[in-house]
């Protein structure tokens, strides 16, 4: 009777061992058809379809042709008053240099046009080498010493005129960036000599460079007709040349 117990209780066992093994074979086995599996990257290089890039025909490109920029200016002189002293030297074929410290007292009568009224109060006359080495030549005959005779200029006074047709800015550095107007400077004055006057007109071009809110850098460059009294007291007319450089305040 033990032993029949005994058979029954060990064939129990063996098939709950059997159905638990079979049970978590299953679980495990739908646990896992669960879970996704991780896709495979896949590397691909996509190259760029050039046929996409925009041609000179195409519509973005009419689309900015008629697109201006215009450059802001650096201030509004309109209705300014203004004082520019600005030194002025010649080039010429003319036994002496004459440097002039020009003063101009002006008025800007709009946007694009300066008048001033230009003073020199004394002119420094300075011979040139080639009087010096006249000079040194032989006497004449008569006794007396060769030399290039011009009558030394003494002051002038006169008008000015500036055109300003040009605005924009210039780069300073590899940073820097200035606002500058471009204008033409028309001038005539007169002029004084020792003893007789005549007349003096110029033309030239120049840049204004706008350092700050009222003094501003200005130079310019041109020629001018200048008449001079020979040894005879002959009236000629020489052209000479002109650089000319100084400030320009606005009030």
């Amino acid at each position: 009777m033990n032993s029949l117990r005994k058979k029954n209780i060990k064939l129990r066992l063996s098939f709950f061992v059997i159905g638990f093994n079979l049970f978590a074979f299953f679980a495990l086995g739908q646990t896992n058809a669960n879970v996704p599996s991780k896709p495979q990257e896949v590397k691909k290089k996509v190259s760029l379809d050039r046929s996409l890039e925009p041609g000179v025909s195409d519509e973005i490109s009419s689309l900015f042709e008629n697109v201006v920029a215009v450059q802001r200016k650096a201030k509004v002189k309109s209705g300014k008053f203004l004082f520019a002293p600005y030194l002025s030297i010649d080039f010429s074929d003319s036994p002496q240099t004459m440097y002039a410290m020009n003063l101009n007292i002006g008025y800007a009568a709009g946007e694009y046009f300066e008048i001033y009224l230009n003073y020199v109060p004394s002119y420094v006359n300075n011979e040139r080498s080639i009087s010096k080495k006249v000079r040194a030549l032989p006497l004449y005959p008569d006794g007396k010493s060769p030399y290039l005779y011009v009558e030394k200029a003494k002051n002038s006074y006169g008008l000015e005129l500036n055109w300003v047709p040009i605005y924009g800015k210039d780069s300073w550095g590899p940073y820097g960036i200035v606002r500058s107007d471009t204008f033409i400077n028309f001038g005539i004055s007169r002029l004084n000599y020792v003893i007789h006057s005549g007349f003096k007109s110029k033309i030239a071009l120049g840049k204004t460079w706008f350092i700050s809110d009222y003094w501003n850098l200005r130079l310019q460059a041109g020629g001018s007709f200048v008449e001079t009294f020979n040894e005879s007291e002959k009236k000629e007319i020489i052209v000479i040349g002109l650089l000319e450089g100084g400030l320009v305040y606005y009030f």
